[in-house]
């Protein structure tokens, strides 16, 4: 007797109402055939017609279970399970066996739940394969899974701490479960890459919290949906290569990265983010080694959140529509900015404190006029010296010195305008200040002023002494010089034998003369440290 015909008797001894269906998927299994059923073209297998099908297409998945595990290695080819274009009826429950072999069930129809719970499979092929909640937590195969090709879910999918040997792939398929999660692969740990791409589509969330990625993340035209919460949550997961969110791209519920860490780049072009709860991508403490990329058609709406991530590369915004969206990057680190006006947000839409960028791109505004626009679309409350002095010290870098110096000023300016509410009094100094040297960017407008205020009092000192207001101090003294004294009397620690030995009487002149003092005090006082400024810088 041939293996085949054993396995079919042992079949019949535990089943004895063992189908031609069901035989025949016995036969085939030990011979390494794949079992197919109804058309031999795949393209003409309509998995959702499923429920006409009859017995001849019908397998009960016990004789399934039965074949995993009922210690039938021996009859069993190394090519394992292989079905094509069944229904399978009833709940498939392999939770923590040990095959030596592969499973593939092809264009098939799961109607009960799958559940693998710490099985240990070569590798699980379900392309085009309809089923309903599938449980394989901590399953671990040697080789890929495959999820895809017009394979779909409905119900709860979950591979919580799945150890895969090869890819994991979910290519062309669908995970429907509104109410709750889709699909479910936090902790996971896949060697190859893991693919949600090319008309992929999801309905609830898709979980890949702490999951580790071998390869790349690529989701490049699929669709993941949960207006009321999170599309995607990816907190903490590792990818060793890039993340691509691309080509169709489309998340209607927030997109969440924080704390993640991806080995290349994170591409986000021609792709929509939109959320109904304030939040439509969150990348907040995102470690990203190669650049991150908001480009070419990428549109998002909500709250664009980038706190604390750090891109050991380019950050770019370009060519992108994020007009009514809310872009805020406090605290992020990255080395280049590469950007243009009309990727920016509308005014009020950006948060900069603590953002840090080493230069930007030779093809982004540099002048001061859109770069200042750039600052002042913080919103008023949130004003901080620290984005002007951040830009200001890139401009320097990149020889930009005087739109640095412009940069600086408008800090001073905008402090007053946009700042916290200031006393009138402060409004007033700081408008004198700016007045008299530019903030102490200008020194040289401080010396002008000194020289203005020092002729103004020869002058009217000189009136004072022709009309006898001006009286000498004891004797000897020496001969009065209305230049002189006003030059000592307006340069501190200065002594030019004037000052000590004249004084106005009392006239408009003594009032002049407290202002004389005061102004040479502080105007010298500006200058020194505009000085000092200069040399530093």
């Amino acid at each position: 007797m041939s293996e085949e015909e054993k396995l079919v008797e042992l079949a019949r001894q535990e089943f004895p109402d063992l189908t031609p269906a069901e035989e025949k998927f016995l036969r085939c299994t030990a011979l390494g055939n794949e079992a197919k059923y109804g058309s031999q073209n795949v393209n003409e297998i309509n998995v959702n017609e499923a429920e006409t099908w009859g017995q001849d297409r019908t397998i009960r998945s016990e004789i399934i279970i039965w074949v995993c595990k009922g210690n039938l290695n021996a009859f069993i080819s190394h090519k394992g399970i292989r079905v094509l274009g069944a229904r399978i009826e009833g709940p498939f429950d392999i939770a923590y066996l040990k095959l030596e072999y592969p499973i593939q069930i092809k264009f098939s129809s799961f109607k009960a739940k799958m559940v693998l719970y710490a099985a240990q499979i070569r590798s699980l092929n379900l392309l085009g394969t309809h089923t309903g909640a599938i449980l394989a937590d901590g399953l671990v195969t040697e080789g890929f899974i495959i999820l895809r090709g017009g394979f779909k879910a409905s119900g709860g999918v979950r591979f919580l701490g799945a150890e895969i040997g090869g890819d994991f792939d979910c290519s062309s398929s669908q995970f429907i479960n509104p109410d709750g999660d889709a699909l479910n692969v936090s902790g996971m740990k896949v060697k190859g890459a893991m693919y949600f791409k090319d008309g992929f589509k999801a309905e609830g969330t898709v979980w890949l919290a702490g999951a580790t990625i071998g390869g790349a993340l690529e989701c490049n035209g699929g669709k993941f949906i949960n207006p009321d919460g999170d599309a995607i949550k990816a907190d903490g997961i590792t990818v060793r290569r890039s993340v691509y969110l691309n080509n169709g791209f489309e998340s209607q519920g927030s997109v969440r990265f924080v704390g993640s860490n991806v080995g290349g780049r994170f591409v986000c072009t021609e792709s929509r983010f939109f959320s109904k709860n304030s939040y439509s991508i969150i990348i907040d403490g995102m470690t990203i080694a190669d650049g991150a990329f908001f480009r070419n058609g990428f549109r998002a709406n909500g709250v664009i959140s980038m706190v604390g991530a750090k891109i050991n590369g380019a950050l770019v915004i370009k060519h992108a529509n994020i007009a009514e969206a809310i872009l805020d990057m406090r605290n992020a680190i990255i080395k280049t900015l590469i950007d243009d006006s009309d990727s920016w947000p509308a005014s009020g839409n950006l948060h900069l404190i603590g953002f840090r960028y080493d230069d930007i791109g030779d093809d982004s505004p540099t002048d001061k006029e859109n770069r200042l626009g750039w600052l002042r679309r913080v919103p008023k409350e949130h004003f901080s010296p620290q984005p002007y002095e951040q830009l200001a010290e890139v401009l320097r870098r990149s020889g930009h010195d005087e739109e640095a110096k412009q940069v600086l000023i408008a800090k001073w300016k905008d402090r007053v305008s946009r700042g916290p509410k200031m006393s009138i009094g402060l409004r007033l100094w700081y408008f004198f200040f700016g007045l008299v040297s530019d903030y102490g960017y200008r020194p040289s407008r401080a010396l002008g002023w000194m020289f203005g205020i020092v002729f103004l009092g020869w002058g009217l000192f000189g009136w004072g002494s022709h009309h006898q207001a001006m009286e000498a101090l004891g004797n000897p003294h020496p001969e009065f010089s209305a230049f002189l004294y006003s030059l000592d009397t307006f340069l501190p620690l200065v002594d030019l034998y004037q000052a000590d030995f004249w004084h106005p009487l009392p006239s408009f002149l003594i009032v002049y003369l407290c202002f004389h003092v005061i102004m040479g005090w502080v105007l010298t006082t500006f200058l020194i440290q505009g000085l000092i400024r200069l040399i530093r810088s």
